[in-house]
Formats: structure tokens, C-alpha cells, sequence
């Protein structure tokens, strides 16, 4: 349910016939409140209190010094804190410039253009609340003067095979003949023995650092090279291989049934490699030197294109008129029986 309504005021106190019922606001004449407080009237009397940046009973308010006891705002990077009566101040920095209630941010003086770095080939160097007059990259300061860097007297500029030529504020490098790339990085020798034919018909190339040499190929000399003969004589052929004479050399080729690079050749066994046309249901596999030999099982014959049959059985029946029986020898495979 809803609370009860407030009871009625109390009847007027009468003195002489007059009210004392209505309250007086103290706070609208004099009262004991300090200047710097604030007075607040209350139900026959006031409260008194200090105002923002004053401590005190309202009776009595001294400063509040917010910069000493650290309570502020300002940013103790890039500002410094001022009291003053009952506030305080945050200043910027020398080099800085406020951008926000507290906060300040370097000034750039360089991109301003404000800085006193005019001199040639110098340039100015932001830093945090200040700048700094630089030379460009290449110079060297001499008292007030910026001055070229002979990058070339130093042996490191420039990367082993290349030549240095210094310039005004810079310098090049150039990789040597022979070699190709950047030459601050890296010269890479070129590989002359690429180009097609550099040697010539009939010759090796060989490549060296920076350059090449050319000698003539096996079965060829003189230079030009031309060709001096092969296979009539010794050459390097296996016994099992076949030599073919080829213009200033020869080839040797392992013959059938051997493997091999034609100066050695050995058996290939067919029967391992399962590389020959037995018949596994009739026949056995038996390798020889450079061959193999397909062989009937037992019970088999009339081997042909490596396979065999069955051999022919005979039987006398008996009587009956049954006669003779004839059948076939079949080997079978064997067959798991579960």
C-alpha cells in the first residue's frame, strides 16, 4: 500500500502576534563564510564550503597547490604545471605547443620551416622540443660548411670485383668485364661457356673468374679443332658392348641383355627384374650372361613363345566299351581354402 501522508505543519509559534514560522536565508546577507566559499542556506541556518581549488571548513579556505600534490592534468612530459590561487596552469615545454587541456606536442620546426639550416647540401633534423642542422648523406661537416665524402677511398663501398667512381654526395660502382650485377652488392662472374658456340665446333669450354679458356673436344685438336679418328682402334668399349664411330669420337652401347654407360657393362638378370616373357604358370625364368631361358615345369612341354602345355596322360578304362581315356597334366595354382 501506499505510505501515509506527511502529518500537517505545526500551528505558527505566536510571540506578540507575529510569525516565526518562516525561515531566514543567511546566505543572502552577511554570513561567516570565507570569500573563497561558497554559502548553501538550510532550514534555519547555512553551510559554508570551500570552493574547487581551496581546502578548508568554509569558515576558513587556503589555496590547494595541485601542481605540488600531483593532482593535475598536465602531461609531465611536455608541459609544466603553474599554481595559481585556486587553480592552476599548464605551460608547454620550450619547443612544444598545446594541442589539448594538458597536453602539448612537439613542435616541427623542419617541417615549418621555421629552423635556421640554410647552409648547402645541409638539411634539418627534427628532435623532440628542438631541431638540428644536418648535412645530406655523402657530406661531412667542416666547421660550418658540408663537404663531399669520397666514398671511394674506403675499400668497402664497392664489393670485391668492382671498380668505384666517386660522385658529389654519392658514388658508383661498377661491376669489371667479366662480371655482371650491382656492384654495391654484388658482381657475379658471367659465365662465357653459356653463349652459344663461344669456343667454336668441336671445343670444350671451360669458364674461369672473370674469363673462359677453350680446349678441343676428345678425337679432335689443333685450332681450329678438326677431327684426328676410332673404332678401328683400342678404345675404352666394353667386351659386351658395341662401338660406333661418331664425327671426332665414338659411342660405345651395352648390347642386349646388359646394362651400363658402354664402358662397363654387366648382366641384367631378367628373371628378378621380372623383366622377361616366361609364362609363372609353366614355366621357370633361368637367367644366363646377357640372356635368360624359359623351363618347363615338370609335366610340362612344347615350350613356345615362353609358355608350355600340358603333357598327355593315358589310361586304359576298361571294359564297357569306356575304352581309353586321355587327359592333359595341368599344374594348377595353388588356392587358399578358407
Amino acid at each position: 500500500p501506499p505510505p501515509p501522508p506527511p502529518p500537517p505543519p505545526p500551528p505558527p509559534i505566536l510571540k506578540n502576534f507575529l510569525s516565526c514560522y518562516t525561515d531566514v536565508d543567511e546566505c543572502k546577507g552577511n554570513n561567516d563564510c570565507h570569500s573563497n566559499a561558497t554559502c548553501y542556506n538550510t532550514d534555519g541556518g547555512h553551510n559554508c564550503s570551500c570552493k574547487g581549488g581551496f581546502a578548508g571548513n568554509g569558515l576558513v579556505c587556503v589555496d590547494v597547490d595541485e601542481c605540488e600534490k600531483g593532482i593535475n592534468n598536465c602531461d609531465p612530459n611536455t608541459t609544466l604545471c603553474v599554481n595559481g590561487i585556486g587553480n592552476y596552469l599548464c605551460k608547454c615545454h620550450t619547443g612544444y605547443e598545446n594541442v589539448a587541456a594538458g597536453k602539448c606536442e612537439d613542435i616541427d620546426e623542419c617541417k615549418l620551416g621555421t629552423s635556421n639550416c640554410r647552409g648547402k647540401n645541409e638539411i634539418c633534423t627534427n628532435t623532440i622540443g628542438l631541431y638540428q642542422c644536418d648535412c645530406e648523406n655523402g657530406y661531412y661537416r667542416i666547421n660550418s660548411s658540408c663537404v663531399d665524402i669520397n666514398e671511394c677511398d674506403n675499400s668497402t663501398s664497392c664489393v670485391k670485383n668492382a671498380d668505384c667512381i666517386n660522385l658529389n654526395g654519392t658514388y658508383n660502382c661498377t661491376c669489371r668485364e667479366g662480371f655482371i650485377g650491382n656492384g654495391d652488392i654484388s658482381c657475379t662472374d658471367i659465365d662465357e661457356c653459356k653463349t652459344e658456340n663461344v669456343c667454336g665446333n668441336h671445343s670444350i669450354c671451360l669458364n674461369v673468374i672473370g674469363s673462359h679458356n677453350c680446349s678441343c673436344e676428345r678425337g679432335y685438336e689443333g685450332d681450329p679443332c678438326m677431327d684426328v679418328g676410332d673404332c678401328k682402334g683400342n678404345n675404352d668399349c666394353h667386351s659386351n658392348a658395341t662401338c660406333s664411330n661418331t664425327d671426332g669420337g665414338h659411342n660405345c652401347t651395352c648390347m642386349g641383355g646388359f646394362a651400363g654407360n658402354g664402358s662397363v657393362c654387366t648382366d641384367v638378370d631378367e628373371c628378378e627384374r621380372s623383366i622377361n616373357d616366361c609364362d609363372q604358370n609353366t614355366t621357370m625364368c633361368v637367367n644366363g650372361i646377357g640372356n635368360y631361358l624359359c623351363e618347363c615345369h615338370t609335366g610340362y612341354g612344347n615350350l613356345s613363345a615362353g609358355k608350355c602345355e600340358g603333357k598327355v596322360f593315358r589310361k586304359y578304362l576298361g571294359g564297357g566299351g569306356r575304352g581309353w581315356g586321355e587327359w592333359n597334366i595341368i599344374k594348377l595354382p595353388l588356392f587358399k581354402l578358407n
